[in-house]
């Protein structure tokens, strides 16, 4: 999981929670909601940490001995590795603008539950919902 192999790393380097946080320009809080788990990293801010950590993004997700499970962030990371690694060659404000345009284009569409997801494929529950 992101926040075990984050927790590892800071450790191996040294770094605490606090540190972290004021480097990347976040709260401490933040951090520990990261590592615990009850945060997902923005692209912007893997950049970040990669950056301060001066690692790859894709180095904060090691490889693992047992499969992940598939919503797993590392399992994204495997996926969309050359995405990644562009996004690491990319300056810094053009990551920020296109995390913002991604979370802005994800608030777009409403959650489906399970049963809405095995039960319509989403261009027919996006026409449900379509207003008029």
């Amino acid at each position: 999981m992101f926040g075990e192999d984050l927790k590892q790393l800071m450790k191996a380097k040294k770094i605490t929670s606090r540190e972290l946080a004021a480097q990347i320009g976040v709260t401490e809080t933040y951090i520990s909601y990261l590592i615990t788990g009850k945060k997902a990293p923005s692209f912007r801010t893997m950049n970040r940490i990669a950056d301060y950590l001066e690692i790859s993004v894709t180095e904060l997700f090691p490889e693992k001995k047992e499969p992940p499970a598939d919503n797993d962030l590392a399992v994204l990371a495997k996926k969309y590795e050359s995405v990644i690694r562009a996004l690491d060659s990319m300056r810094p404000e053009l990551v920020a603008e296109l995390s913002e345009r991604i979370e802005a284009a994800a608030g777009l569409f409403p959650r489906m539950d399970a049963t809405e997801k095995q039960s319509q494929d989403g261009a027919s529950y996006l026409r449900k919902k379509k207003p008029g």
